[in-house]
């Protein structure tokens, strides 16, 4: 993000998926994912079914920075024509962050409950999904580890396919993060 949209929306810290420099600079961990080139020749990184086939598909692993008092937010950038009818949680040091079904805190993508549609939900512009981090989860502490846990829409289903796109994931605390003209391509709207 651009110096005036850090300090608007408090950025702490971004790790862009598929960027070795950046998922290294984070410890990232990801068996059972891939760094990809998605949208606009960006990298990304999809998670993929285990070996041993199950419910969930790989993890994203990451260390973050967080505000040892105020209130984060971590800000999932995804590619809007991307359509999944898997769900994506949160898991802080270990610790689920929000619910696979109805709960105070919904799943921060929650998936498409019709299936895939032919050209995704928001055709030639990215998505934005924020969730909060829990506050016993970060207060006091500096460094968090983010678990980025995708699943099948019935956890009694098997997950088959490969996700959608994991473009980067940012800890603010604003409750809305500016992303900055520098990291979005020019939207053209359809006529």
């Amino acid at each position: 993000p651009s110096d005036t949209a850090g300090a608007r929306d408090g950025t702490l810290d971004r790790v862009a998926f598929g960027d070795p420099a950046s998922e290294k600079a984070h410890g990232f961990h990801g068996a059972d994912t891939e760094a990809v080139t998605g949208a606009h020749g960006l990298p990304a990184r999809v998670a993929r079914p285990p070996a041993e086939p199950g419910t969930l598909l790989g993890e994203l692993r990451f260390t973050m920075k967080a505000d040892p008092v105020r209130q984060n937010f971590l800000t999932l950038k995804l590619w809007g024509e991307d359509d999944s009818t898997y769900k994506t949680v949160l898991l802080v040091d270990g610790e689920q962050a929000n619910y696979h079904d109805h709960g105070d805190y919904e799943a921060v993508s929650s998936g498409s409950l019709s299936g895939h549609t032919p050209t995704g939900p928001l055709p030639g512009r990215f998505s934005f999904a924020t969730a909060m981090l829990p506050l016993v989860s970060t207060q006091g502490r500096e460094l968090v580890e983010i678990t980025v846990r995708t699943s099948h829409q019935n956890l009694g289903k098997e997950a088959t396919e490969t996700s959608r796109g994991y473009y980067s994931a940012t800890v603010h605390t604003a409750p809305l993060l500016d992303p900055g003209k520098d990291e979005l391509p020019p939207y053209e709207k359809s006529t």
